[in-house]
């Protein structure tokens, strides 16, 4: 049983109102690897109902004052050109993206020069050329990539540590882009991802390097922790109870002048076919949204990010980076998603605390001897049960047989 340990009230051992909001932010990606799963862009039919399904949780991302990073790959532009003429008409999708206040398009790449299904001969300049020729201002944000070197099949295109000095298209050699910011730092199949809250100027082209500070480098993004991505049959309740330990952790964790928690979660646009993402998403944009209500959240769109960091930290020597499997929490992940709750720390001598997913709205405290002895009502965050006066032993809490072990020091 996997298990995660305690870091709950640990501001009260440095400052009292030890507050830090988390700056996250939804994205989404289509990628070249879709048209190995049958999915064809160009093919309008699928176009319009990828196009439709955006068009949908961008009403959704307005109702709800959420911030979105739209990173879009070559083939779903080209598609945006051949479909919609991308931006010189008022109804095409990607002006109708660009023009609004909540939402970024940014380009996003993996290049692959071997013939095949996910042959693309576009590296990250080229996307960025794709969307400037469609009518946007240049895009400096960069939408996932490849940190480690000894994931580089083509360095050249791939060397994010050059990007700083300008790189030249392969496809469209005579253009050079420059970005600002970088996002996403993954692995090939998402294996090893750099899985962190922050911002800071990645060192080098290493595990270790990577979480380094180097004052000449480009603006790196934390992107949180793996797998906080929203398909059409995700469990969100689930999803929202994994991200839930790691905002409370941040939002109470100690306080420096550069603390900066940066985060997000992601979709995929092969998600967008399916018949329950709008409403996946809506859920999740609603139950993140209790975070954003409690004053722990605030959505970010990724230049909001850069901005607000650089004015309060315009030395390029200052630097935040924390990574997820460096946190230690207080929930037990399995028993959140078999029995919808957690108890920590357990053992415990007097404040227990109880996370429980959106769905549970009280819990029993039973002795040993089956006896109940109290009732606790339950909301949205975590809640706190004092058990100082209880003897010493054993207890069970829960609800609707669905119970968990406690041991009362």
């Amino acid at each position: 049983m996997k298990k995660l340990i305690v870091c709950f009230l640990i501001a009260f051992a440095v400052k009292a109102n030890c507050q830090n909001i988390v700056h996250f932010s939804l994205h989404s990606h289509n990628e070249i690897q879709d048209g190995q799963a049958g999915i064809t862009y160009t093919v309008k039919a699928t176009y319009d109902a990828v196009k439709g399904t955006a068009l949908r949780i961008k009403d959704t991302v307005q109702k709800y004052g959420v911030k979105w990073n739209m990173q879009l790959e070559s083939n779903f532009i080209l598609a945006c050109i051949k479909h919609d003429s991308a931006y010189f008409k008022s109804n095409d999708f990607i002006q109708s993206m660009e023009s609004h206040s909540l939402i970024e398009v940014d380009p996003h790449n993996h290049i692959n020069l071997s013939p095949g299904v996910n042959y693309n001969p576009y590296n990250y300049a080229d996307v960025a050329h794709l969307l400037d020729s469609c009518g946007l201002s240049p895009r400096t944000n960069v939408g996932g990539f490849l940190y480690k070197a000894s994931d580089w099949t083509y360095t050249t295109h791939e060397n994010w540590m050059n990007w700083k000095n300008g790189l030249a298209g392969n496809s469209f050699p005579s253009y050079t882009w420059t970005p600002t910011t970088l996002w996403g730092g993954g692995t090939p199949g998402h294996v090893d991802d750099y899985n962190g809250f922050g911002v800071w100027r990645p060192a080098g082209t290493t595990t270790l390097t990577f979480g380094q500070n180097n004052s000449s480098n480009l603006i790196n993004i934390g992107n949180g922790c793996e797998k906080w991505s929203i398909e059409d049959s995700t469990n969100i309740t689930g999803l929202v109870a994994r991200i839930t330990p790691y905002i409370n952790y941040c939002y109470s964790a100690p306080t420096t002048t550069a603390t900066y928690y940066a985060a997000s979660a992601t979709m995929n646009f092969r998600g967008f076919l399916g018949t329950a993402i709008v409403d996946s998403v809506s859920k999740f944009i609603r139950l993140m949204n209790n975070f954003k209500t409690a004053g722990k959240l605030t959505w970010e769109l990724m230049s909001e990010t850069r901005s607000n960091w650089l004015a309060l930290h315009p030395n390029p020597n200052d630097y935040f980076v924390t990574r997820c499997k460096s946190i230690a929490l207080g929930v037990n992940e399995e028993d959140v998603m078999e029995k919808g709750f957690s108890v920590y720390p357990n053992p415990a001598s007097d404040i227990l605390s109880i996370y429980s997913v959106a769905s549970i709205e009280k819990l029993l405290l039973f002795d040993y001897t089956g006896k109940h002895i109290k009732t606790i009502n339950l909301n949205f965050e975590n809640s706190q049960l004092d058990i100082s006066y209880l003897p010493s032993g054993i207890y069970f809490i829960g609800t609707q047989g669905k119970y968990i072990k406690i041991i009362k020091e």
